[in-house]
């Protein structure tokens, strides 16, 4: 039971590095990415925002503009 203790620390300190680093490097990206030109790109559905209750022509406007 004693040596249990200093175990399940160490484990959670380790799980909490671990966690911070992976949001430190969520947040460098959305800093740099945040500096490229262009539509603003969300996490999960990138810039689909753009295309919302748009037709199919509709959407293909947008990629013609583009080429």
């Amino acid at each position: 039971m004693a040596l249990l203790l200093p175990i399940v620390n160490a484990f959670s300190v380790l799980v909490l590095f671990s966690i911070l680093k992976k949001l430190q490097s969520i947040r460098k990206a959305n800093y740099y990415g945040s500096k490229i030109p262009g539509p603003p790109g969300h996490w999960l559905t990138g810039n689909m925002s753009m295309f919302q209750n748009e037709t199919s022509h509709g959407m293909i406007s947008p990629i013609e503009r583009t080429l």
